[in-house]
């Protein structure tokens, strides 16, 4: 008898779980597709690869939201670990940028990001290095071998303090996009929060792409 109910218990416990993130993502697409319409963004559109998570192997779902942001084109979407009935939905926001920047990840050093500790790991082959000033205190930067100058210019003390102050999961650039970790998305708030974040480091960036764009001659959005 004892062993029965133990065994119901699991059951109900599971059926519980699998409602609860039901429900969330639900409430996750609501509020999304609310904030998208008010914004004339629109949902349910394809992503665009990233290169380095198509390396890790990671697929991805339509995006939640499409839009623009001080005119640069975004994404926010889910990508998927692991496969069968252990599927984890990770939320993310992806940047489009005007120019191909270095394969880079920065976080903090008590970083407990999902996309980030699968490169710091050793996943893509990226190498540690240091960086300006007392920053090495509380960030770690990642970068292909060879590639440390071109990656210390995207890395200004003012980027690195956004960096540091705004994106506990980290940031990873790879090829012509921005990607990072955001919350789950219950409401109108954490969009605002997720938002503004993003609107902080692409101000800090941007003195650094302009240089880039003159120099390469690309045209910017």
């Amino acid at each position: 008898m004892g062993f029965a109910v133990f065994i119901i218990i699991i059951v109900l416990a599971m059926i519980a779980v699998v409602v609860f993130n039901s429900k969330r993502q639900k409430n996750t697409e609501t509020v999304t597709a609310t904030y998208a319409k008010a914004h004339g963004w629109t949902v349910n559109t394809a992503v665009p690869s990233v290169p380095a998570l198509e390396k890790l192997g990671y697929t991805k779902r339509n995006a939640l939201i499409e839009g623009t942001l001080d005119g640069f084109q975004f994404w926010i979407y889910e990508y998927v670990l692991n496969g069968g009935r252990n599927k984890v939905y990770v939320p993310n926001m992806t940047i489009a940028l005007p120019v191909t920047s270095p394969e880079l990840l920065v976080m903090r050093n008590n970083n407990l990001g999902t996309l980030s500790n699968a490169f710091a790991a050793g996943g893509y082959g990226l190498q540690l290095i240091q960086l300006e000033g007392d920053f090495n205190q509380h960030l770690l930067a990642y970068c292909e071998a060879g590639n440390q100058v071109a990656t210390l210019e995207y890395l200004t003390p003012n980027v690195m303090a956004v960096l540091e102050d705004n994106f506990p999961n980290g940031v990873l650039f790879s090829g012509q996009y921005i990607a990072f970790d955001i919350p789950r998305l219950q409401t109108s708030q954490q969009l605002d929060q997720v938002l503004q974040s993003a609107h902080l480091l692409l101000s800090a960036l941007k003195e650094r792409l302009s240089v880039q764009l003159n120099s390469n001659s690309i045209r910017s959005y």
